[in-house]
């Protein structure tokens, strides 16, 4: 059984802080703090901290999960993980009602694969994820763009590989680039990220 008393703590530390600075008013009326103080308000001090213990193998999980994209080994991060729960606490009304689909986005946006400031109505209904070989190619007027990937065009390099959903109007959407240097374990990489956010979106929540 996996050990996430670490992750456990970071989280819960996240969340008294928060709670104190919403409870001095220095917080914004969305930020994470005051999802923190409704839920302790209604459940307890108690049940606040085992929604951390319930949260750390979630969030052990996706931080793994998106470690081609953030390209950081070590076992935890504490920016990392404060920007997970501000964002799932923007998403999800009760942080432990918080869909599959809303820990993945908040893993995303605090991995640097999404920036969700435009809303999520969009990335509602992902499905049909995979991976995919690009390029950028840049015009005489400086000006750029990406393209499937052509190796007579490529002068020298390997390109990039991007992981690709579709939502229920079938538009397509770029979730993550893997910018490693070897071109082999890029690929690995991205076909794998593809697979794991399908399975995690799968799961029963």
């Amino acid at each position: 059984m996996t050990d996430h008393s670490m992750t456990t703590a970071i989280l819960w530390e996240h969340m008294l802080l928060a709670d104190q600075y919403a409870r001095a008013g220095n917080e914004p009326a969305q930020g994470l703090g005051h999802s923190v103080s409704a839920y302790r308000a209604q459940n307890g001090i108690a049940e606040t901290r085992q929604l951390a213990v319930d949260l750390a193998p979630v969030a052990n999980r996706l931080w793994d999960m998106f470690e081609p994209v953030h390209e950081c080994s070590e076992p935890f991060d504490m920016d990392w993980s404060y920007a997970f729960l501000f964002r799932l606490s923007s998403l999800s009304e009760d942080l432990s009602c918080s869909s599959r689909l809303f820990q993945f986005l908040s893993a995303a946006e605090a991995s640097g694969a999404l920036d969700l400031e435009s809303g999520v109505a969009d990335l509602i209904g992902l499905h049909g994820f995979n991976a995919e070989h690009k390029m950028v190619v840049v015009e005489p007027d400086g000006s750029s763009y990406v393209e499937d990937y052509n190796e007579e065009d490529a002068e020298g390099s390997d390109g990039f590989w991007t992981v690709y959903g579709r939502n229920e109007d079938g538009l397509v959407f770029a979730l993550a680039d893997i910018n490693t240097g070897d071109h082999q374990c890029a690929q690995g990489a991205a076909e794998k990220l593809a697979t794991d956010i399908t399975e995690w979106l799968e799961q029963a929540a």
